[in-house]
């Protein structure tokens, strides 16, 4: 079973990290799969059950970067960047509901007003902290008390 398939331009993780190279990926139920090209035997695998985060990245030259920060240890985000803000919004929430079932919520349970900003992107909310940017799924069923 597939939920979603494209390709994405993915960031290589040596050196300074400024190569930026096409990557057909895969989402399934159970991970994210990505080659060279469609049908290409060799392939890396992200498990959705290792997935922590799913974040809006940024980048100096490129635009709609997205990353996906897994509970492996000493791992680095993987970042991968979408043709537009629509189509990483979609990967955004595609990832995000395909991994709900592995992932624990991180939602703090006392933000202050002073330290938190919270914005509506593409109706993906972003919370903005001292720690970074969380994304929330579910705008209307999210509550942070």
């Amino acid at each position: 079973l597939t939920v979603k398939t494209g390709f994405l331009l993915k960031n290589r993780t040596f050196g300074l990290g400024l190569q930026w190279l096409q990557r057909w990926v895969v989402l399934t139920p159970e991970d994210i799969v990505y080659s060279e090209t469609i049908g290409c035997k060799k392939r890396s695998t992200i498990a959705l059950k290792d997935i922590s985060s799913v974040r809006l990245g940024f980048d100096m030259v490129k635009n709609n970067v997205f990353e996906i920060h897994t509970k492996v240890k000493e791992s680095v985000p993987f970042r991968f960047c979408a043709v537009s803000p629509e189509e990483r919004d979609d990967w955004i929430k595609k990832i995000l509901d395909a991994s709900s079932t592995f992932m624990i919520p991180e939602i703090t349970s006392k933000v202050s007003s002073e330290s938190t900003q919270s914005t509506i992107e593409s109706g993906i909310e972003c919370v903005e902290n001292y720690s970074g940017t969380s994304i929330l799924r579910d705008i209307e069923t999210s509550v942070l008390s």
